[in-house]
């Protein structure tokens, strides 16, 4: 079985002041907490056009 961080690059990236917020004091480690909802939104939306399959 893979480890977590073995499947993780790491990224510089902006995000609207609002959404951090929300994840921030939504949970105490939110960058995990990240990490799962972005793959969620892919796979609900990955059917849309222009959207490609991993």
């Amino acid at each position: 079985m893979m480890r977590p961080s073995e499947n993780k690059q790491q990224i510089t990236l902006h995000v609207d002041a609002a959404a951090l917020h929300f994840f921030k004091g939504a949970v105490k480690r939110y960058q995990s907490r990240i990490n799962v909802t972005l793959p969620e939104y892919v796979n609900a939306h990955r059917t849309e056009p222009g959207l490609d399959k991993p």
